[in-house]
């Protein structure tokens, strides 16, 4: 499934607290390969409900478009669970800890905005800033796992994960979504982020991942703010 316990946790730490332009880090080859294949086959196998999940939804062109997300833990396949409860667990929050170094983390029992995210060609998802405040917790939203699951990218395909700074004049870092490759960053009014590069793999071949969002009852003073929806930032193709 997933051994945590190779990992070297202070240097993951060290290199996310380090990292630019905000903290985060790339893992790749996350979960064994087998059990991140069955999961994938277990997405794909949920493409007609998606597709008819996507029609009853209006979305905003200007910031995202032909994607879909799914969330409802009792829709997803039984491997798909177990990753689930995986990310819920002790051992996974644990390992979330000492790599971020912050205390008192909580997965989301809702999974709200989170689960099974899938773009499908010609889709984007602008930069933003992601919501502060859980609407129905109410704690404070501090981490984004992701897990990427798309075989055989190719740079032709676009949909990079692109970090840009805090004044949104440059883009600092776009981490391909490759499959198996976990990106786990923070999360303030100021982590800007998405995939605003239009998904160009042919029709046949969604961009897919799987989202995880972890919380604490509290936070750092200069980090809050009022609660608030995504912050988009419609300034993203300039100094590009």
């Amino acid at each position: 499934m997933c051994d945590l316990n190779k990992y070297n946790k202070r240097n993951l730490y060290s290199s996310f607290i380090n990292a630019a332009p905000y903290n985060n880090i790339v893992i790749d080859n996350f979960l064994d390969t087998e059990y991140a294949e069955q999961i994938l086959r277990e997405i794909i196998s949920l493409n007609g409900f998606l597709d008819d999940e996507y029609v009853k939804k209006e979305t905003d062109f200007e910031v995202q478009s032909k994607k879909i997300g799914l969330s409802d833990y009792n829709k997803f396949g039984p491997v798909t669970q177990s990753f689930i409860d995986l990310s819920n667990s002790f051992e996974f929050i644990d390992f979330l800890e000492k790599i971020t170094g912050i205390k008192e983390i909580q997965s989301d029992p809702h999974l709200y905005g989170g689960g099974i995210h899938r773009t499908k060609n010609g889709g984007k998802l602008a930069i933003h800033a992601d919501f502060n405040i859980h609407p129905i917790t109410k704690k404070h939203r501090r981490i984004n796992a992701l897990l990427y699951l798309n075989k055989d990218w190719k740079s032709e395909y676009k949909g990079e994960l692109e970090l840009w700074n805090n004044d949104m004049t440059k883009c600092c870092v776009k981490i391909p979504p490759i499959f198996n490759r976990l990106v786990v960053f923070r999360i303030t009014d100021d982590a800007f982020h998405g995939h605003p590069e239009i998904w160009s793999a042919p029709f046949h071949i969604p961009r897919y991942s799987l989202a995880l969002y972890y919380y604490t009852d509290n936070r750092p003073e200069h980090e809050k703010s009022s609660p608030h929806m995504a912050l988009w930032q419609k300034r993203y193709n300039m100094n590009y």
